[in-house]
């Protein structure tokens, strides 16, 4: 009888840690892409500031950007 709790106690303790398995990975490849985002936003950052879009119009209001119907046409 000892024995059994014994192994019963150890298989909870593994399946616990098996849980775990799945969240730690994930939580690894969420901290490695926020890693990379943030690297990422540093090299743009080196850049010199460019114009500002507006905020609907982006920039549509640059130079032969706004004939819209001159350059899709197909």
């Amino acid at each position: 009888m000892l024995a059994s709790r014994h192994w019963q106690q150890w298989a909870r303790r593994i399946n616990m840690q098996v849980e775990l398995i799945p969240g730690t990975i994930i939580l690894f490849i969420l901290f490695l892409v926020t890693l990379w985002a943030f690297r990422f936003h540093q090299a743009r950052g080196r850049l010199p500031p460019g114009p500002r879009p507006w905020l609907f119009l982006r920039n549509l209001l640059q130079k032969d950007a706004l004939p819209l119907y001159k350059n899709y046409q197909k």
